[in-house]
């Protein structure tokens, strides 16, 4: 089922802060967490998520989170992970 990218952002906004993820208080499409010392830095940009994280298993864990809780697909370009 298809949602407006509105409503999608406002369930995207209410599932990251459930698993832990702090909100950019200026830019809010700005998520990030830090769980031992590694740090995945995400932005929402329409119905798109671009990530950054250095640790391979954080990756995994948030590649996996997102799976549970959406039907998506992702890109890989070098270092820039996208999901859509």
């Amino acid at each position: 089922m298809h949602k407006p990218p509105r409503a999608l952002y406002e369930i995207l906004i209410m599932f990251f802060i459930k698993n832990g993820y702090s909100r950019g208080k200026i830019e809010t499409t700005f998520f990030w967490k830090i769980n031992n010392c590694f740090l995945i830095i995400l932005q929402v940009y329409v119905d798109d998520i671009i990530s950054r994280v250095i640790n391979e298993k954080m990756f995994e864990d948030f590649s996996n989170l997102m799976q549970s809780g959406f039907e998506m697909s992702m890109s890989i370009f070098g270092d820039l992970k996208i999901f859509s």
